[in-house]
């Protein structure tokens, strides 16, 4: 039976690694939830936005700081911080700022998007998060290290992040960000020959707050050299290889890359597809984005009703609480996108 994200509530979590410092202090309030709330006026209702219900006032943006208090584009300010390169119009190079025109199809709301991006398997996303965790059990965090019980704990946050990141075709985004896409993150973790190679993957990216509807930023300065961005801002730089996040560097762009910009809906704009990418309109006036297809999804549903669909999911993943990741002998199963997923022999269960 497919399945039809209407109203996926989401809890949008740090970088493992981040996300174990977090629990290990026992803070839990700088982890906010994306229990994203729709619109009815501007979603059509039912949560369409597929897997996010992306746009309601709490915010799927939340976790990734996307300027702040209103999350997903609500009351963000998302075109203020970043609106120092909005003023170039339609959601091209510098729209990346969230002052981009009307998002009236997926070429405009994302017109650098990248060619052939492979969709990701809930068999890929385990793999990657098993040897991700596998790899932070001995890493130093604050008043210790990360053993396996907490590491196996924390999969189901990098699941989460992988998920949502890729459907929403921004880079690896959480209460940390990454350099990488999440494909290519997926694919860097599983090709590494070691967890020093691992932790090459988890590249930390300094700059860019991204959600479904974009991404924002308040540089100074861009300058580029190839692909790797130099951003200047108060008094600070940083750069940013935008090609790990299948981007190109841009100078007129809020991130320093390539990625998708903030665009503008106007009042009463339904969900619906074009293509396999699912358009909405959150409640500040930001056009929403999700592709189906990255997590190998179709976009299915008429205006104001549409939605991404997804097949495979199974009973024992189902519901508003699904299982925690955790380890049977050898075998470590885990909750992704919807099914269980087994890996055995795994290396977490033996650490």
């Amino acid at each position: 039976m497919p399945r039809i994200r209407h109203d996926w509530k989401l809890i949008f979590v740090p970088a493992l690694i981040l996300a174990a410092s977090a629990c290990s202090s026992d803070d839990d309030a700088g982890r906010p939830a994306h229990d994203a709330g729709v619109d009815s006026s501007t979603e059509g209702g039912a949560g369409a936005s597929g897997s996010s219900g992306a746009g309601g006032g709490s915010g799927s943006g939340g976790a990734s700081g996307a300027s702040g208090s209103g999350g997903a584009g609500g009351t963000s300010g998302a075109s203020g911080a970043s609106g120092a390169s909005g003023a170039s119009g339609t959601g091209g190079g510098a729209g990346s700022s969230g002052a981009g025109g009307t998002g009236g199809d997926a070429a405009i709301a994302f017109p650098d998007a990248p060619a052939g991006v492979p969709p990701l398997t809930r068999s890929e996303i385990a793999e990657a998060c098993a040897k991700a965790g596998h790899c932070a059990v001995g890493v130093a965090i604050d008043g210790g290290t990360i053993d396996a019980a907490l590491a196996i704990s924390l999969l189901d946050l990098c699941v989460s992040d992988l998920v949502y990141s890729a459907e929403r075709a921004i880079p690896l985004s959480g209460f940390g960000k990454r350099m990488h896409s999440p494909d290519r993150f997926v694919a860097c973790v599983r090709d590494a020959a070691d967890c020093t190679a691992v932790h090459q993957c988890e590249l930390d990216r300094a700059v860019g707050e991204c959600d479904e509807t974009g991404c924002t930023g308040a540089p100074d300065s861009v300058t580029c050299e190839g692909d790797v961005a130099t951003l200047t801002a108060g008094g600070s730089t940083t750069t940013r290889d935008c090609a790990l996040a299948r981007a190109h560097c841009s100078t007129t762009s809020a991130t320093g890359c390539t990625d998708r910009p903030q665009t503008s809906c106007g009042s009463g704009t339904q969900t619906r597809c074009d293509g396999q990418v699912l358009l909405g309109c959150d409640g500040g006036g930001h056009v929403t984005y999700l592709d189906c297809a990255r997590l190998g999804g179709t976009c299915q549903g008429s205006a104001g009703a549409a939605s991404c669909v997804y097949t495979g999911d199974d009973v024992a993943c189902g519901g508003g609480s699904p299982p925690a990741a955790a380890c049977v002998g050898t075998a470590l199963g885990m909750c992704v996108h919807g099914a269980r997923v087994t890996l055995d022999p795994a290396d977490l269960c033996s650490d």
